[in-house]
């Protein structure tokens, strides 16, 4: 891709940026290294706003400036800089910390510091770590946090650093194991066949960047000696389910989330529209032509439309604007000769919404739909796609989330 001007390869991984001109592969560079000026400001646009595309990178910004001083420590961002749960302390989770803002910045790895060693740490500080842990794994794998358990006490003992997606069962040989990713390394352990989970091993694989010696390490190799088990799910269900019955205390990981994670990034939305007072009686899902990264771009300037929440194609939600102001996505348009939709309603945009929806997509969709009718007490012909409204074309996928 062009950045600042020259045609360059980006690859983030967990300490860093690295890029090179596609002429000469073999001189990378890292971000960390190379000098202030106008390709170290473009490159850490690229590399924020590919995971937050509504704020991007802002050098006034606290979490950033701070990034700028500890890039090797705290590694690449992951996600959006958001608001935790109540509203009050927001986070941004990286790949070997998270920052957090309490009127300070506050390092994650600073509150789970000797946890398993007598865990000196208040209990104001002790809650905090749980729901900044809780939002850390609920986004990246879709289970809670469990102190007990026992991918999530190895990764935090060992600097592992952030969870990069959810656990996997592969077999390799006649050895069926359970793999996990996260930003340093890859955690396994194999599914003891008689049950005894009281003497697992949990080992990592080699990393994937390589060894001292510089040459790398191919994890894909290693995991292509066995097939997938088409007899069990890829991705950890229940315990109950795949696990033997014999478990050991706290398992693996910690409870599945029975619900989607919404990230909230109203704070780094801006400016808004009021209600004006006007009544919520309408919820209106919007088809976006996507990428998520475009539409949450357009979010993010002065005039662009904004939506109360997005969905992407995994089924991630974005909680955009607070409910009790106004959209500004269907501008002048009416419903049954009422008042503009755009006070009236919550909006709901659909990352490529007229294309079939992914599972995850509709069954986070579902569930976001039944949460704010519910709460709104909406009735379901108050539930209606933009094109009720007579922008743009029918949702393929309507009818699969009645």
């Amino acid at each position: 891709m062009s950045v600042a001007g020259q045609m360059l390869i980006l690859e983030a991984y967990g300490r860093d940026l690295f890029y090179a001109a596609p002429e000469s592969l073999e001189q990378v560079q890292h971000i960390s290294t190379t000098p202030a000026g106008p390709l170290r400001d473009a490159l850490l646009q690229v590399l924020f706003q590919s995971v937050d595309p509504v704020k991007g990178f802002r050098a006034d910004q606290a979490f950033h400036q701070f990034y700028l001083n500890h890039m090797n420590e705290i590694g690449v961002p992951l996600g959006p800089d958001h608001v935790l749960p109540g509203g009050q302390i927001s986070c941004q989770h990286y790949a070997l910390d998270t920052l957090i803002w309490t009127g300070k910045v506050t390092r994650l790895s600073d509150l789970t510091r000797d946890m398993y060693n007598g865990d000196p740490h208040p209990q104001p500080e002790k809650d905090l770590r749980t729901t900044v842990l809780n939002d850390l794994y609920n986004a990246r794998t879709g289970r809670n946090f469990d102190t007990n358990a026992l991918f999530c006490r190895y990764s935090i003992n060992h600097g592992m650093g952030a969870p990069m997606g959810k656990a996997e069962i592969q077999i390799l040989g006649d050895i069926r194991i359970v793999a996990m990713p996260y930003a340093l390394d890859v955690l396994y352990c194999n599914i003891p066949a008689d049950g005894d989970w009281s003497k697992i091993v949990i080992a990592e694989m080699p990393a994937v960047l390589g060894d001292d010696d510089g040459q790398p390490s191919q994890l894909s190799a290693l995991l292509a000696t066995g097939d997938v088990d088409e007899d069990n799910p890829m991705v950890l269900g229940d315990e109950d389910e795949l696990l033997p019955r014999r478990i050991f205390k706290g398992g693996l990981l910690g409870i599945e989330t029975s619900t989607p994670t919404i990230t909230d990034v109203t704070q780094s939305v801006g400016a808004h529209t009021d209600r004006d007072n006007e009544a919520i009686d309408l919820l209106v899902v919007y088809p976006t032509t996507g990428p998520a990264s475009a539409d949450l771009i357009e979010v993010g300037t002065p005039k662009g439309r904004r939506y109360h929440y997005y969905v992407d194609t995994t089924g991630a939600v974005l909680r955009l604007v607070d409910e009790m102001l106004a959209a500004r996505v269907a501008g002048r348009a009416h419903w049954e000769g009422k008042g503009k939709i755009d006070k009236r309603s919550i909006a709901i945009g659909v990352e490529q919404g007229l294309s079939q929806l992914s599972d995850a997509q509709i069954a986070a969709l579902s569930w976001l739909l039944r949460d704010i009718q519910s709460r709104h007490s909406l009735a379901s012909e108050q539930i209606i796609q933009a094109a009720d409204l007579g922008i743009g074309e029918n949702m393929p996928s309507w009818d699969a989330l009645a």
